[in-house]
């Protein structure tokens, strides 16, 4: 049986083996806990990398911005002089678009609009609701989705302003806000010379789809490239880290980007006016 030295020595280690085991136990079950309970963010963040901002208050969402008499606006062009020969506006057709109506008005420029795709192949119309020396109304229900380019021209330089439709159930609202990362509450337009984040709900869209990028022009000239992040808690899920200030002497195109579920490219647009403290 041995010695009793032996024995207590043979304890000893025993105990030590032991405390060991119980040790490395101890810390495998508070790993195991820290697993199944998440780690802690800061106040008013969350996800893996607590970096998507939770909003304190779910609020409501304006109307979806952007409706024109024919759908929704995919791409807008508002411009004082629109040179010769013309100019090219791209625009995308996703999976929730039926018909395209690109409608150009252009008082005595006698605007003409040819449509193809990125391999050059030119479209016709299935219908032509008006032509006149001032304005142009196509309709197109057989584009499948990808991307396009609108060709506008005209006969001589003249003011003009073009809209290309969608009919979808794809829309989106927008809010404009200070500080606005935790907070729904936001004015529909830009408030005139304050740095504000622009907020985004997009509807009618399901999981993988989502919204990207928002891209602003002032006065027909490209002013900034936002991208969005997602938000918690929030009528409107996205929202741009980077703000914006608008002046009132200029016109505010909006244009937001994503993917559809199908991975499509999806864009719509929104004119927005930008509006003094008096206005608010």
């Amino acid at each position: 049986m041995g010695t009793p030295m032996n024995w207590l020595v043979n304890k000893r280690q025993g105990q030590k083996m032991f405390l060991q085991l119980s040790s490395s136990l101890i810390t495998l079950a508070t790993v195991f806990a820290f697993c199944r309970s998440g780690h802690a963010c800061a106040a008013g963040f969350t996800g893996q990398a607590c970096d998507i901002p939770v909003c304190t208050k779910t609020g409501s969402v304006f109307p979806p911005s952007g409706h024109t008499n024919y759908g929704f606006l995919v791409n807008g062009e508002s411009l004082l002089n629109c040179d010769l020969p013309g100019f090219n506006a791209a625009f995308y057709v996703d999976a929730h678009s039926t018909t395209i109506t690109i409608d150009v008005l252009a008082s005595g420029g006698n605007p003409k609009v040819l449509v193809h795709s990125n391999q050059t192949t030119d479209f016709k119309p299935d219908r032509v609701l008006q032509t006149s020396a001032s304005r142009v109304v196509e309709q197109f229900d057989s584009l499948n989705d990808g991307s396009y380019v609108a060709g506008v021209s005209f006969s001589k330089p003249v003011g003009c302003v073009v809209q290309i439709s969608a009919q979808t159930n794809l829309t989106v609202s927008l809010s404009f806000a200070p500080n606005a990362i935790h907070s729904d509450d936001g004015y529909s337009y830009l408030p005139d010379s304050v740095a504000s984040n622009i907020l985004v709900h997009v509807a009618g869209i399901q999981s993988p789809g989502n919204a990207s990028t928002v891209v602003i022009y002032q006065s027909g000239s490209f002013l900034d490239r936002l991208s969005l992040t997602a938000r918690s808690n929030c009528a409107y899920e996205y929202y741009t880290p980077m703000d914006v200030k608008c002046e009132r002497l200029h016109t505010y195109y909006v244009e937001i980007f994503g993917s559809d579920e199908k991975g499509n490219r999806w864009m719509r647009s929104a004119q927005v006016p930008c509006i003094g403290p008096a206005g608010r």
